[in-house]
């Protein structure tokens, strides 16, 4: 993009509140932008502005603002963008104790918000998942930083649903004020950088992503990692500071490099999409340095950073990398395809486009008319509008990266960066093939738009505050300093109020949305009844933790789809709502305890209370939205009659009608006085039985309880067989092992004693039968398929064997 021009002031007395004397906060201490290690050439000087400018009330030098101005214009943007939110979601008439989503994710982070607040940690929770625990290390959620601050506020108020909305709506004013200290950092007003802080708070994304994608709503650190990204990529490097010789040297120990480490650490623990595109913009960044300062330095400093984002995100994932190195990888939970980057990425029409319901019909309709689930790659999390400011800002920087225009700073710096965020992100682009190459883990690329919504508002706040200044200089010239003031300062305050009416719906904070959030409370309010009668039940005192209540239907976790009526998460709510009992709901799927979950669900109701009564439950929640109607009678009439051995059989019933609990403590009673002296011994039973853990590359399409009749593989894989009691077990099975693929192939099985063998299948291969001596322990089976040169993959999932009927009875 050629050579680039060091950022200059709108005025001589246009510096950030951290800038140096410098021309440029991009460039470090110097005006030079090569490095002279490499180029002796004298560099560009840099320019100032043809227009010489009075000092205004918008552009005082930081050396003549005192900190209390300075902490002025930081706490009115602190109560504005607190104050916003406040007002949009009706926190007059609705209440912080309560949720203002109780439905969809907000119900998956919930739980951990709870579970980090009363233990310290969201990775295991010892109440859900019963028997066992849940344990998060096959789903790692690795945003500490978020959760490290919710812990902090815990101890201050340990209500979990109070921080849970307290934590989201201080996401407002703290996005608001790091952008507005980036924007101060490099160079603009103050009345710019509020007028860019309250527009970055309330851009669209945030709203619409709310409290169910609740971690990436506090995006407030993404402005932060963006000032690292603009050092790169105009020659501030982190790792190379230029010294007073005009040579980079390098060296980690200077302020510029420790902040930057810092922050790439921060960046690394506020969400791993944030830190990913992070690092892919920081690249892109570094090779823009490299060609724009001709210096291989900016590349190294970029590598630097990344480095530091990688191995930060490695050390925060590593409970995860602990747990399965003792247990096994296991990819089902995380499973995701390669062709999902398409669907979830990003397009430039839902950047431009104003917002749904927005404030003005004809841009409503326009928008509406465009939403439409015929139109390809359409997906509901689209809602990432930048709103008129921000789209005129990104209009400046794309008609500057087609134009042969001069390449001058900050715009050069903007563009670059905001063109690899586009090149990364959009349909079909950089993100699509990462996916399909190298791990499609990183499915929703849409989600890199709230970098691309700070450069674009970077971008026009640079050329407003520039227009502003000049405008405010010449109405001084005719008028007066005062009058000029009173000028700017209504110019900008009209830009910010319009720009949060653009930016928010129409039902941003009238009836329409109170009674939405007030219905979403309401509901709250009286699943907290149901689950306090049930929890009254079990445990009177209400000190006596560990009573266990078995939920049907079941419903793996995490990401499942709805079951019948019951939306993913819903079974979540009894944990949420109790202080001591254990829910069967949130056990790992694939693991053991979602092993044995899976495999009782399904059986008939008097067999089902049987096994769960001698895994320890003392009660039963029947959801009957799980179920059509007439099923979901059928089970209760037959849990009643199941039930109608004991001696009495206490109910809870939803006021809702819907859901239904059953003590089953009398029931247990009459079962152990059945089984006499073999009670004890039942109970080990039904807790210690072999089975097979089918991991690392293994995906079944078959319903739950089901997946032993067919079961996929990739060309490796790993199964895990599990003894826990201390005697070795043995069986017999028979069962299929074969491919779709037209020439035979060896499939070789790797297990120690337990199994070892090569295999030689095809689409026929004859039923196997096997005995399987298993000793006490975890063993570990890996499977490795010589796929032949005959096999085309049809899709990112490479599955290319199967078993059928492998099971141990």
């Amino acid at each position: 993009m050629g050579d680039s021009t060091p950022l200059v002031p709108h005025s001589t007395f246009l510096k950030g509140d951290g800038a140096s004397d410098a021309p440029s906060a991009l460039h470090g201490n110097s005006a030079e932008i090569r490095d002279t290690a490499s180029d002796s050439r004298t560099p560009p000087e840099a320019t100032t502005p043809s227009l010489e400018v009075k000092a205004s009330a918008a552009a005082v030098p930081p050396a003549q603002t005192r900190w209390p101005v300075r902490l002025a214009w930081y706490v009115a943007v602190t109560v504005i963008c607190f104050l916003l939110p406040l007002v949009g979601y009706r926190m007059d008439v609705n209440s912080f104790h309560a949720p203002l989503l109780y439905d969809e994710d907000a119900l998956l982070i919930l739980p951990m918000v709870k579970s980090t607040i009363e233990t310290g940690t969201h990775w295991h929770t010892d109440r859900l998942g019963a028997p066992g625990v849940q344990e998060m290390y096959d789903f790692p959620v690795i945003d500490h930083l978020h959760f490290a601050i919710i812990w902090l506020i815990g101890r201050v108020t340990p209500d979990p649903v109070f921080v849970f909305n307290l934590y989201y709506l201080l996401g407002y004013p703290l996005a608001g004020l790091a952008a507005m200290a980036v924007l101060r950092h490099f160079g603009l007003s103050f009345f710019a950088a509020a007028t860019g802080g309250v527009l970055y708070a309330v851009q669209p994304y945030h709203f619409y992503r709310g409290e169910c994608h609740y971690f990436l709503s506090a995006y407030f650190f993404v402005p932060v990692t963006c000032m690292v990204i603009l050092w790169v990529a105009g020659g501030r490097l982190p790792g190379f500071p230029l010294r007073a010789d005009g040579r980079r040297r390098f060296c980690l120990w200077d302020r510029d490099t420790l902040a930057a480490v810092v922050i790439g650490i921060l960046t690394a623990a506020s969400g791993a999409y944030y830190a990913f595109f992070a690092a892919g913009l920081m690249l892109g960044a570094g090779l823009y340095g490299w060609a724009a300062l001709k210096t291989w330095r900016a590349m190294a400093s970029a590598v630097l950073m990344i480095g530091v984002i990688f191995v930060a995100g490695v050390a925060n994932h590593a409970p995860q990398f602990m747990y399965q190195a003792k247990n096994g990888k296991h990819t089902a939970p995380t499973e995701r395809y390669s062709e999902e980057a398409e669907h979830y990425g990003l397009k430039l029409t839902q950047l431009l486009m104003p917002i749904d319901d927005h404030r003005l019909r004809v841009l409503s309709e326009i928008k509406s008319s465009y939403n439409s689930y015929d139109r390809p790659v359409q997906a509901i999390t689209e809602r990432y509008g930048l709103g008129f400011l921000g789209a005129c800002g990104l209009m400046i920087l794309l008609v500057r990266l087609v134009l042969p225009m001069r390449r001058t700073s900050p715009y050069a710096e903007l563009t670059a960066v905001t063109a690899f965020a586009i090149l990364i992100g959009t349909v079909g682009g950089f993100g699509a093939i990462f996916n399909h190459v190298v791990t499609p883990q990183v499915r929703c690329y849409n989600r890199i738009a709230i970098y691309i919504a700070f450069f674009a508002l970077f971008s026009i706040l640079y050329a407003l505050d520039a227009g502003i200044v000049r405008a405010s200089a010449w109405v001084e010239c005719w008028s007066s300093r005062r009058v000029a003031g009173i000028a700017t300062m209504a110019a900008w305050l009209a830009l910010t109020v319009c720009g949060v009416l653009d930016q928010t719906p129409v039902t941003w904070g009238d009836e329409i949305e109170a009674k939405l959030i007030s219905d979403q409370q309401l509901r709250f309010r009286t699943d907290e009844m149901f689950f306090h009668q049930i929890e009254d039940a079990l445990n009177p005192d209400g000190t006596t933790p560990g009573a266990m209540v078995f939920q049907l239907p079941y419903v793996r976790w995490p990401e499942s789809p709805p079951v019948r009526n019951l939306a993913s998460y819903e079974h979540a709510r009894g944990y949420v709502h109790t202080n001591t009992l254990r829910w069967s709901y949130g056990c790992m799927k694939g693991r053991e305890t979602d092993e044995w979950c899976r495999h009782v669900s399904i059986l008939p109701p008097e067999q089902l209370l049987e096994h769960v009564v001698k895994a320890g439950f003392d009660g039963l929640m029947l959801d009957k939205r799980g179920y059509p109607p007439a099923k979901a009678d059928q089970m209760e009439r037959e849990i009643v009659k199941a039930l109608g051995h004991a001696t009495a059989t206490p109910t809870v019933t939803h006021p809702h009608k819907d859901q239904l609990f059953f003590d089953l403590r009398p029931y247990r009673n009459w079962l152990r006085g059945a089984y006499g002296s073999g009670w004890e011994a039942a109970c080990y039973n039904e807790l210690h039985r072999v089975r097979v853990l089918w991991l690392n590359g293994f995906s079944s399409f078959k319903d739950s309880g089901y997946e032993w009749q067919h079961r996929w593989c990739r060309p490796k894989g790993l199964a895990v067989f599990v003894n826990p009691t201390n005697e070795t077990k043995t069986f017999t099975a028979q069962f299929f092992i074969r491919t779709m693929t037209k020439n035979p192939a060896v499939l070789s099985i790797r297990g120690g004693d337990l199994w070892t063998e090569d295999l030689t299948i095809d689409p026929d291969t004859p039923m196997l039968t096997r005995t399987f001596t298993v000793p006490p322990g975890r063993h570990n089976v890996n499977f490795s398929f010589a796929v032949p040169e005959s096999y085309t993959p049809h899709d990112g999932r490479w599955l290319v064997f199967y078993f059928s009927g492998l099971r141990l009875e």
